[in-house]
């Protein structure tokens, strides 16, 4: 077993034996640790005796009128101190996890996560924590920020943002945009990838400013050496779910995050439309505070967590 494998003087040692230990290290004295473990002072004596004996050192120096250990004692006190301090994370875990029986988790997010990352893990989560209410705050990425660094919402879900001093901001996601258009549009009897102009021209339905998505696009048109359409958009919309109806309903073509539009693509619905040099992504970023400690339910929520991007 375990115990044969151990060099002789670890297997010799008990641990009511360190712990005791511990308490007179930290305590300074064997009548205090005596009280504080409600044992009696030989006992405590006896117990460190028996330790000294097994690791064939002098813990103590027992010379002088205090307690005070000895170059082995302070070293056998820094693994206590790590060992114990173990233990009570364990306890503190378990004790938090016992409290998951009730409360609300305010999560904040932009749309894209939202309304397509978030849902399946909040399913998940709520399977293994089914007392657990969530209140989930949707905006741009600006205000999931705002709502992270004001304690308005525990974590957030969202584009990076130049203001990383209040919260920590984690690359989550990469998310690719993909431009798309109506089933029989009269874009795909072209046969061939869309130029800048002819996509600029196609593109009638665009989110509104401010978002995520319009930002994306419009820098990578500048990229591109391109200007804007010569004429306001048709229609601007406050919602990816409102662009990808429209545009499958024969207004054009439009650039959304392939998670918005898999479910229409794979309907057939809209299809999937090729434009030159067009690669586009968006990273995505786990926000939450620097100086606040999070719930038990935010901690357990971050463990349910996907691998973060590299």
């Amino acid at each position: 077993p375990l115990m044969e494998t151990l060099p002789p003087a670890v297997s010799r040692m008990n641990l009511e034996h360190l712990k005791t230990f511990h308490y007179v290290a930290q305590s300074g004295s064997f009548t205090r640790a005596a009280q504080l473990l409600f044992l009696t002072q030989p006992a405590v004596s006896q117990q460190m005796q028996g330790l000294e004996n097994a690791l064939h050192v002098a813990l103590f120096d027992r010379s002088r009128r205090s307690i005070t250990l000895t170059a082995e004692g302070e070293v056998l006190y820094g693994y206590t101190r790590r060992l114990f301090g173990l233990f009570d994370e364990i306890g503190q875990v378990f004790q938090d996890l016992s409290l998951l029986q009730a409360g609300t988790l305010t999560l904040a997010a932009s749309a894209v996560m939202g309304s397509y990352y978030l849902p399946p893990l909040l399913r998940r989560f709520h399977k293994r924590f089914p007392q657990i209410r969530f209140n989930i705050r949707i905006g741009n990425s600006g205000q999931v920020f705002d709502w992270v660094a004001g304690q308005e919402a525990e974590l957030g879900f969202a584009g990076r943002t130049r203001r990383p001093a209040q919260v920590e901001q984690t690359l989550l996601y990469r998310e690719p945009y993909v431009v798309v258009t109506a089933a029989g549009s009269p874009l795909l009897d072209m046969h061939r990838p869309l130029c800048l102009d002819e996509f600029l021209q196609a593109s009638v339905v665009v989110r509104e400013k401010g978002t995520r998505t319009r930002a994306k696009i419009e820098e990578w048109v500048r990229k591109q050496g391109g200007k804007r359409a010569p004429s306001a958009p048709l229609i601007t919309v406050g919602s990816l779910e409102a662009a990808r109806d429209l545009v499958a309903a024969g207004f054009g073509a439009a650039a959304l995050p392939r998670l918005a539009v898999t479910d229409a693509l794979a309907r057939g619905t809209l299809v999937a439309l090729a434009v030159e040099n067009f690669a586009l992504n968006a990273d995505y970023y786990l926000l939450r505070p620097r100086q606040r400690k999070l719930s038990p339910a935010a901690m357990q929520f971050l463990h349910a967590l996907p691998p973060l991007a590299e």
